[in-house]
């Protein structure tokens, strides 16, 4: 919308951070929306022009002055058709030269400041890239596909419930089986009753069963 102006930002060659106002969160189906927009003009190949101009003359041909300071000559940076700016940051010739685009992050930062964070190149490749990487290693843990690894899971998760409930039932039957046994043992001893027995395999509540 029309309140959304940018706050602050850090570009680097493999990262960035970008500060804006805004009075809510960004919702994954915005973030994902950005993604794409920004990718879309990567691929697009569109180069990327940078000229010195008096930032009166910048304004007038439509440069947008987003954030800062400028002194009285300014860098316009000219992406394709696309953008018209006055910026300082670190510059490629082509978009093209991006690679890709990753947002790794959303927050709040201060009231109705908002923070996006990104990824791009070759860093945005390795993030992309291990969540696979260890979807690989998983699948041949639980003997399936990628696509399976969820339903394994859960089986998985079942058959473990269920070697719980069987192994609840066989402690307690093995315990009256014991008991038994103690039983049978008792000894008078001067009119009292004594019984001793270590118990194994035994925790405290199979102890009071």
């Amino acid at each position: 919308g029309t309140h959304v102006n940018q706050a602050g930002s850090l570009v680097a060659p493999e990262r960035l951070r970008f500060d804006f106002t805004h009075f809510d969160k960004v919702s994954d189906e915005e973030l994902a929306r950005v993604e794409e927009i920004v990718n879309q003009k990567i691929w697009a190949k569109l180069p990327v022009n940078i000229f010195q101009k008096n930032i009166a003359e910048a304004k007038a041909v439509g440069a947008m002055a987003l954030f800062g300071k400028y002194g009285d000559i300014v860098p316009v940076v000219q992406i394709g058709d696309y953008g018209l700016e006055l910026c300082g940051g670190c510059h490629v010739a082509n978009t093209s030269e991006i690679g890709l685009f990753k947002i790794v992050a959303e927050a709040g930062i201060g009231a109705g400041t908002r923070r996006i964070e990104a990824v791009t190149g070759k860093a945005a490749f390795t993030l992309l890239n291990e969540p696979s990487q260890g979807s690989s290693a998983y699948r041949f843990l639980v003997k399936t596909t990628i696509e399976g690894i969820p339903d394994r899971i859960e089986g998985l998760s079942q058959q473990i419930h269920q070697l719980e409930k069987e192994k609840e039932s066989l402690t307690a039957k093995l315990g009256n089986t014991e008991l038994n046994d103690i039983k049978q043992s008792i000894k008078k001893i001067e009119g009292v009753s004594v019984v001793a027995r270590k118990i194994e395999g035994q925790d405290m509540n199979g102890l009071r069963a």
